[in-house]
């Protein structure tokens, strides 16, 4: 479907989003973000406890959800800005009463 402006939008966010998600691996595995109580040994993540593997699980899933929120916010800002810009008339003046 290559003129569908849903799929590229959809395509677009999801390239975002897993760029994103490489870079916060990264960081949390090969610097200064690992959790306390955790270290990496090879190819494996290992904590001390068990509450700090399920502090570490937590952790990442808190980081991946609030970048699915904050592009998605975007995603959604940067669209209401460009369809108020240059939107259809009939769109932009659809809170006018009609008359008649």
């Amino acid at each position: 479907m290559p003129t569908s402006f849903p799929v590229d939008l959809a395509s677009g966010i999801s390239v975002a989003l897993q760029g994103l998600w490489f870079y916060q691996t990264a960081f949390t595995l090969y610097g200064p973000m690992m959790p306390d109580g955790c270290q990496l040994k090879g190819n494996d993540v290992m904590c001390r406890s068990e509450d700090s593997e399920v502090r570490g699980e937590l952790l990442a899933n808190l980081q991946l959800f609030s970048m699915i929120f904050v592009v998605l916010a975007a995603t959604t800002g940067a669209y209401g800005f460009a369809a108020s810009k240059t939107g259809h008339k009939d769109i932009r003046n659809s809170h006018v009463p009609l008359d008649g």
